[in-house]
Parts: C-alpha cells; structure tokens; sequence
C-alpha cells in the first residue's frame, strides 16, 4: 500500500497546483501524455508486481524501459510544439522519465540518482 499511496498523494498535490494556477494564474493546462504508451507502460507495471521469476521480472522491465521511452519521446515533441518562444511551463512527471527539451532550461525536484537508489532499496527490501 505504501508503494501506491505516495504517488497518488503527489499527484494530488500537482493536481491543486495545476488548478490554482489555472484558476488565479490564467495558465493553460496542455495535454502531453500519449494515451496508449501511458496504458500500455500501467499494463506492463502490472505485471512486473505478478512475476514470477528474475527472468520475467528482467523481460518486463525491459519492455517498460522501451515502453517509458516512447512516452517521453511524445512528451518531448508535444511540449517543443506547444510552448512558444519566452513562455513558462510547468512540468510535473515520475522522476523516472528522462525528458530533454532543446532550449528549455529543466528544473528536477529530485536527486535522480539518489531516487533510483532508494527505489532499489525498496524493491530488494520487498524481495521483487
């Protein structure tokens, strides 16, 4: 439960920020996501928590490392065709994407490094 409740809470606290700023900033919200690379990513997310062994667990995160880069691929693309010369914007996104944008100055809330640490911790901890 812990492993779902943090992200749900974050996405929560990006969710009252998206709106405030929407509502008092004028900001515009913009879709960036692919629908089907995000479903197909949760599909595979699923069942990594259901494999069996090193080897399936190994195949499938592979297959969503591919999956995953696929989305930021979209990301990337939708936001450098979005956001114009001398515009802001906000992205909030999982700390395992890797999004580099060309002349946009990226700004990470999170030690990258630091979090894949703590999340390997916490997988071998859980014995996945």
């Amino acid at each position: 439960m812990e492993l779902i409740k943090e992200p749900i809470e974050i996405g929560m606290d990006c969710a009252i920020i998206a709106d405030a700023l929407v509502r008092c900033g004028g900001a515009e919200l913009i879709k960036t996501e692919d629908r089907y690379t995000l479903n197909e990513c949760e599909k595979i997310v699923m069942e990594i928590l259901c494999a069996d062994c090193d080897k399936e667990f190994e195949e499938l995160d592979m297959k969503f490392k591919k999956m995953n880069k696929q989305r930021d691929i979209h990301i990337k693309k939708n936001i450098e065709n979005t956001l114009k010369e001398n515009e802001n914007g906000i992205l909030f996104i999982g700390a395992d994407h890797d999004i580099i944008l060309n002349e946009i100055n990226v700004i990470y809330l999170y030690d990258k490094k630091q979090l894949a640490e703590e999340t390997n911790s916490l997988i071998n901890e859980l014995g996945l």
